[in-house]
């Protein structure tokens, strides 16, 4: 009897669980039609803006539309992270325009080769954000260019200048998409190649003086304007302990990935299989400026990440930013990993310091005269970086005279009297007299 009810109980459960799994099928299908729904697309032109010429585009992009939606809900699906994945302002783009007009790295091997960087050995905190210390400007926008690898430059020196020499600055992307003859400008380019280019024409012009177009022009160069020069590059790791210990100590990284999961990014950390974000298909040059640990809710599962800035402006992703996972090569972030160096422009200081002490000894009858001139100290600065020579001069003269009175002692014997002058030396003062010269403290011994 006990068999039978438990034999029925089973039946139920499954009758259940079955009942359970049909209904969320059931919803996901009833979730995937509304998406996919012509009130979606409407909502969709609304929210973002979009305008078509004619019907006959109208009905192309709600075709290409639907189509993205399905890939969105595979992503989704899939999801190994926390990220959500949703309708961006790309979901009416296919695959072909996504890579043309908003990616642009180019996958071919580099023209130019550097030598590897110095990883250094240090422990590693949980979480580290260059943002945090003042050397990532905020997000910018390539718009529909394929300039992405010159952004990824423009984020790398200004984030090398800012932690070098103490400065942070926005520098032209514009530059690099009008007169890098080793790249293609709109039509993309690589990281490495240009900092090629900023050696050679001496490097690059701030935002201010040389303004994005998004579009291919001539090139309007102005070598008087340059802000910073690159010296050369380095290639990093591609072990990911080894390149957040290499960004922890020299600045943020540029990098390549495989941007497709980048489409339909609405934020979280995002971590697709392999077969969904290929780590071999780079084809986005992005910035890696620090990473952290995500611990999930529920699970309390641990996730490791990459904090990335984008190019597609701040109302993409989290404010323009992207969370990948970091440790498993997600995506190929850690194939394609740089950075250019730049010139080191903190004053050096070089300090003479002369000094000169005369001793005038005198002596009459009864007295003693000590006396000390011409105490000169100067100290001259030449900064070489700047061209600029400053020339502090100090000069002190202390003049100390004792004057002692005579001693003497008398000895009589019974022939003649006999005197004896005795002269005492000087003494040496303590005390010390301190004087700043250039905020540098030098020590003169005076005489008492």
């Amino acid at each position: 009897m006990l068999i039978q009810l438990g034999i029925i109980v089973i039946a139920m459960s499954m009758f259940s669980m079955g009942d359970l799994m049909m209904d969320e099928v059931q919803n996901e299908v009833h979730n995937l039609r509304q998406l996919r729904s012509l009130t979606s697309f409407h909502s969709f032109m609304l929210t973002h803006n979009k305008q078509y010429d004619n019907t006959t585009e109208y009905k192309r992009r709600y075709k290409i539309f639907r189509s993205n939606i399905k890939k969105m809900v595979m992503l989704q699906r899939s999801e190994q992270g926390t990220a959500r994945y949703g309708v961006t302002h790309l979901s009416d783009l296919t695959q072909e325009e996504f890579k043309s007009n908003y990616l642009g790295f180019n996958g071919d091997p580099p023209d130019i080769h550097w030598p590897a960087a110095e990883i250094p050995d240090v422990d590693l905190p949980e979480e580290f954000d260059w943002r945090d210390h003042g050397a990532v400007t905020p997000v910018k926008n390539q718009g529909m260019c394929g300039s992405c690898w010159a952004f990824s430059v423009t984020g790398n020196v200004e984030g090398q200048n800012a932690v070098r020499n103490g400065e942070l600055l926005s520098l032209s992307e514009q530059e690099l998409v009008d007169c890098d003859g080793l790249d293609l400008g709109c039509s993309g380019g690589l990281m490495e190649n240009a900092y090629e280019t900023l050696m050679e024409i001496g490097g690059l012009e701030t935002e201010d003086d040389y303004g994005y177009d998004g579009a291919d022009e001539a090139c309007q160069f102005n070598r008087s304007k340059v802000a910073v020069r690159v010296t050369g590059g380095v290639e990093i790791s591609t072990n990911e302990t080894k390149m957040a210990q290499w960004l922890l100590k020299n600045g943020p990284i540029s990098i390549a990935l495989n941007a497709f999961p980048m489409q339909f990014y609405m934020g979280g950390v995002s971590h697709p299989f392999s077969f969904m974000c290929s780590p071999e298909e780079l084809d986005h040059g992005v910035l890696i400026v620090g990473f952290g640990v995500h611990t999930t809710r529920w699970l309390h599962r641990r996730q490791p990440y990459w904090i990335i800035k984008n190019s597609w402006g701040p109302y993409w992703g989290e404010k323009g930013y992207y969370r990948l996972f970091r440790g498993e090569g997600v995506c190929g972030v850690n194939m394609y990993t740089s950075s250019a160096v730049v010139e080191e422009t903190t004053t050096t200081t070089t300090t003479t310091s002369t000094t000169s002490t005369t001793t005038t000894s005198t002596t009459t009858t009864a007295t003693t005269t000590s006396t000390t001139t011409s105490s000169t100290t100067t100290a001259t600065t030449t900064s070489t970086t700047t061209s600029t020579t400053t020339t502090a001069t100090s000069t002190t003269s202390t003049t100390t005279t004792a004057t002692t009175t005579t001693a003497t002692t008398t000895a009589s014997t019974t022939t003649t009297p006999s005197t004896t002058t005795t002269t005492p030396p000087a003494v040496l003062g303590k005390g010390k007299e301190k004087l700043s010269i250039k905020g540098r403290k030098f020590i003169i011994d005076n005489l008492e």
